[in-house]
């Protein structure tokens, strides 16, 4: 555990059994978010200020929000790789942040509406719960079948080695095992199963996510496999079979879906 883990868990886990205040947020009420940001600024200073993400996220992918939670006050607002990088629960260490998805009524199905840092082995988590009481409890306890994704921060000063192809804002980038590349394939078939190809070879990883937006259609194919969670959407609809393939050169992406070819405004196929 580095310097900046251990002031992040020092802090987190001495708020426990105490309330925590979102007054300073500009806001009264349990904001889990604001406790997870307040731990990260309290315990590394201007290198724990953290942006508010999933609001640019959602804006790329054209959603309209209504639905959705934005701002740095919800759980979504740090779900995104300007935070730092999703990786596979496996690989959870204290620090980590951790997302929930249905945690509250109100949102649409699959929305992260609640977030944790993990503290220590046998799934340890410090949140600001109901009422903003923090606790320090066991997150498949409290919440099981909800957890959806965990991402490790760039302040604690790790990085997984991701592999994906993206396309925001009209910028495709691709990165093969943590390192830039010009050229790559990528493969993602559902048929019960999830199978990822890359460069034409199939690869096993545990945590691979695809989320394409298209112009008319803010959520037009979603795919995961999070934490031996799968799940399979095309047009907002459940679907037993699916295939997405994409291919980056040198910054021309062409995007396939069940081999038709189509031209996204946002995109995201990765596997960690």
């Amino acid at each position: 555990m580095n310097d900046n883990v251990e002031r992040v868990v020092k802090e987190a886990k001495s708020w426990q059994g105490r309330y925590f205040s979102t007054a300073g947020y500009g806001g009264s009420g349990p904001y889990c978010a604001a406790f997870v940001r307040y731990v990260f600024r309290a315990a590394l200073g201007e290198a724990g200020e953290m942006p508010v993400v999933m609001a640019d996220r959602y804006r790329a992918m054209g959603s309209p929000y209504t639905g959705y939670p934005v701002g740095e006050l919800f759980a979504d607002s740090l779900a995104g790789d300007p935070i730092g990088p999703a990786i596979a629960a496996s690989l959870m260490r204290p620090g980590d942040l951790l997302f929930f998805i249905d945690t509250y009524s109100g949102y649409a199905q699959g929305t992260i509406t609640h977030i944790g840092i993990c503290v220590g082995g046998e799934g340890l988590m410090a949140d600001a719960g109901s009422g903003s009481l923090v606790h320090v409890r066991n997150h498949a306890l409290y919440f099981p079948n909800k957890l959806i994704e965990v991402r490790r921060p760039k302040c604690l000063g790790t990085v997984a080695k991701r592999t994906f192809i993206t396309l925001e804002h009209g910028q495709a980038q691709a990165m093969l095992h943590g390192v830039k590349a010009f050229q790559q394939d990528m493969q993602v078939r559902f048929d019960g199963m999830l199978h990822l190809s890359v460069n034409g070879k199939e690869i096993k990883r545990s945590y691979i996510t695809v989320e394409i937006a298209t112009a008319d259609q803010p959520g037009y194919v979603k795919i995961y496999c999070h934490h031996n969670r799968i799940a399979a959407l095309k047009g907002g609809h459940p679907v037993q079979k699916l295939e997405v393939k994409a291919s980056f050169n040198n910054g021309a992406l062409h995007v396939w879906v069940d081999g038709q070819e189509i031209k996204p405004v946002a995109l995201k196929i990765e596997g960690v």
